[in-house]
């Protein structure tokens, strides 16, 4: 009996397989288990991450939005077959505390999808050129401050003032809203403004 096999080129190395694996089993966690932040009450070393109550309101709203996305897609799916069964769009304003960690949170995950998913291209824009350069600046940190499996990391082919991108075709962009480098056409999967 023969058995359909994909072409070598084609199947996953042990790296994108280890990913896979993870992203299945411990997603939710993966903030936590793999970056460090910097300590927000004293000078000093980074210190594993350890999501605040708003970070955690956050991500669990974030994860709600994503299990009713894909509840809604695939009943959609059951009447229409070109409907696309996903997890997406999630749209959340947050009217937060100052200092809440809510950018924080938002680059970290940023940063780890854009490092795991292909073409998943990140916009962040913020109000002034130096709020831009300090979010970006906290992508940077997570990145090489990386303290889990150095099997799940991935190294940037591209590290600007403006972005950070990865051969997968995923990158984090950087812009200033109202200036000539907004890229108010371009197309993007996530988006923190």
């Amino acid at each position: 009996m023969a058995t359909k096999h994909a072409p070598a080129a084609t199947r996953p190395d042990a790296a994108t397989r280890k990913i896979e694996a993870y992203k299945r089993n411990n997603y939710d966690k993966a903030i936590e288990d793999n970056l460090k932040i910097e300590n927000k009450y004293a000078e000093g070393p980074l210190i594993p991450w350890k999501l605040n109550a708003c970070q955690r309101g956050l991500h669990l709203l974030w994860e709600q939005i994503r299990l009713f996305n894909l509840k809604r897609t695939a009943a959609l799916a059951k009447f229409d077959k070109r409907v696309q069964v996903t997890d997406g769009p999630v749209n959340i304003v947050v009217v937060k505390e100052r200092r809440g960690g809510v950018s924080s949170y938002c680059q970290a995950r940023f940063l780890i999808h854009a490092m795991w998913t292909e073409n998943y291209p990140v916009n962040v824009t913020a109000h002034k050129k130096t709020a831009t350069e300090k979010i970006l600046k906290k992508a940077r940190t997570y990145h090489t401050a990386w303290r889990g499996d150095t099997a799940l990391w991935t190294q940037t082919t591209r590290h600007s003032d403006e972005e950070m991108s990865w051969s997968n075709g995923s990158s984090i962009y950087v812009a200033t809203a109202g200036s000539e480098d907004s890229e108010r056409g371009s197309q993007y999967r996530a988006a923190h403004l």
